[in-house]
């Protein structure tokens, strides 16, 4: 009997610092984002969409990257590559946006910035997101420093989460396989 109420305390810990730890953190980076957001006065001058849209890219990404370290699209390297292409091409889009149309604009751009995210190995899905505020909002090429800026925000959080959080995880699974004396 002790024994299996041995392993339901260790479940309980194991999920609290699993689930609910990684949570407060997504929900902490993202608090910082929006601070990082307003004191830039990213989309302020052109209205609060561009910041909506920002914002609701990185909050995508914060869940890939606290709940779901593990997968393809939460490595830092896809991450940081895929918002810095993101942004570039979102800027870039911008500037063509007045020659050719947005429509076209928006065509183009979402279509290169696949091309760009396959090839150079940098597929983080919301960094389209960040194309499109760009794009749509006029956010100026300043933006993308602020984009890097909060990324590196969000990538420290993460260090701090895998240091902490997943080395305890990795404490209990020992416990877990350690022989119960008898």
């Amino acid at each position: 009997m002790k024994r299996g109420r041995r392993r339901d305390i260790i479940k309980i810990n194991r999920s609290v610092r699993t689930k609910l730890i990684p949570a407060l953190l997504t929900a902490i980076s993202l608090a910082i984002l929006i601070f990082i957001l307003h004191e830039f006065s990213i989309g302020i001058e052109k209205g609060i969409g561009s910041s909506v849209v920002i914002f609701a890219s990185f909050a995508a990404s914060a869940f890939i990257l606290f709940m779901a370290p593990h997968t393809r699209a939460a490595k830092p390297s896809k991450f940081i590559k895929g918002y810095i292409i993101g942004g570039v091409v979102g800027y870039s889009g911008f500037l063509l946006s007045g020659l050719i149309g947005i429509y076209l604009t928006v065509f183009i751009a979402m279509f290169v910035l696949a091309i760009l995210l396959v090839v150079l190995d940098a597929e983080h899905p919301p960094a389209a997101g960040i194309t499109l505020a760009f794009l749509l909002y006029g956010v100026g090429y300043l933006g993308i420093f602020v984009v890097i800026i909060a990324a590196l925000t969000m990538l420290l959080i993460r260090f701090f989460l895998e240091n902490l959080v997943y080395r305890i995880e990795e404490d209990f699974i020992k416990q877990e396989r350690k022989p119960v004396k008898k």
